[in-house]
């Protein structure tokens, strides 16, 4: 008979939760989703930042309790190996203090630059290492590095435990990441406080974008099908896209709106938490990211009930299948997008 832990019978184990604290991504609104239920079963939770920045003000914002944790330098923040190795070298030291003084039995670490400093502290003094790959993995030999460290190792969809090396995936399991329904949000209300923040008319259709500005995500395809799609669709629009700028694409962003004659009609946001009451408001969302290790914005629009068109790349073709949630088409088509754009704005009930 299996017996599950409770917090009167089992020690409660510590989770040190590391990260860079320098951006968001939809990995830490997952990775928050797990630590709040952790608690349930006998593990504390302890998030450490390696500095201030936006995810610091989430934090807050979720009252949520961080420590902040300076280290000489991150590893991955350079590409070259000796780099890479020195700073985890010079990392060493304060982290297996921090982890002997804090008690820590498992480090879990939700990014690259995470997965390569923590392992040698983390080894050295003996607590278990989880690695959270959310990523389609290249073919880079660091993953081999990180292969042999982690004892343990969860790929969030088929698409990334394929990329694995081979040592890697005898210690990998797939788990896909958790979404929360958003409680009592109602779509007619959502589209018409988006529409009144944005100054636009009620009759006016948008059609969304999440994704920080990187080229992996790209923002510059969205703008082509959004072009595609005022041509063919009469009446108000707007194009609305929410995201920060950290991969220094928004420049190229307005500067392709105002050539392609959309200036007016492409409003960019920037970030947005939560990000569920837009998602609502829009009539359709666009993902048309590659490489995708999940595609947490294809779950969200799904739970809300927004029919979303996405590439079909990555952790996307495991949770979309074309019907009347969503469609899935070619990557890199801006043509294909439109077209999927089309049909949901035209028949929204079909």
């Amino acid at each position: 008979m299996a017996v599950g832990l409770s917090a009167s019978t089992a020690r409660v184990r510590r989770v040190c939760f590391p990260f860079a604290g320098d951006s968001v991504g939809g990995s830490y609104f997952s990775a928050l989703l797990l630590m709040r239920e952790l608690r349930a079963f006998s593990f504390e939770p302890l998030v450490v930042l390696h500095g201030e920045g936006p995810f610091a003000d989430l934090l807050e914002r979720e009252r949520i309790g961080y420590r902040i944790l300076p280290l000489p330098a991150l590893a991955g923040s350079s590409a070259r190996i000796a780099d890479i190795a020195g700073a985890a070298i010079r990392s060493a030291r304060p982290l297996r203090r921090f982890l002997r003084e804090q008690r820590i039995d498992l480090v879990h670490t939700n990014d690259l630059r995470m997965h390569l400093t923590w392992p040698l502290a983390t080894r050295l003094v003996g607590a278990r290492f989880v690695c959270h790959q959310r990523i389609v993995l290249s073919r880079s030999p660091y993953w081999q590095i990180l292969a042999r460290a982690a004892h343990r190792i969860v790929c969030v969809s088929r698409a990334v435990f394929d990329t694995l090396p081979a040592a890697g995936r005898r210690r990998a399991a797939i788990i896909a990441n958790p979404i929360a329904p958003p409680a009592d949000l109602d779509r007619v209300s959502a589209h018409a406080a988006l529409r009144r923040e944005l100054g636009l008319t009620p009759q006016t259709k948008i059609v969304g974008y999440v994704g920080n500005m990187l080229r992996q995500k790209r923002p510059l395809v969205f703008l082509e099908a959004a072009a595609k799609v005022r041509a063919a669709v009469p009446g108000p629009l707007a194009f609305v896209m929410a995201g920060d700028n950290r991969g220094g694409e928004l420049d190229a962003v307005r500067r392709r709106a105002g050539e392609l004659g959309l200036a007016e009609q492409v409003h960019a946001i920037g970030f947005r938490t939560p990000i569920e009451p837009f998602i609502a408001g829009c009539d359709v969302l666009v993902a048309p990211g590659i490489a995708d290790g999940f595609g947490r914005t294809l779950a969200e629009a799904m739970v809300v009930g927004t029919p979303v068109v996405a590439s079909a790349s990555g952790g996307h073709v495991e949770l979309l299948e074309n019907g009347a949630l969503g469609a899935l088409v070619e990557p890199d088509d801006p043509a294909a997008f439109a077209g999927g754009v089309v049909r949901f704005l035209q028949h929204p009930d079909a």
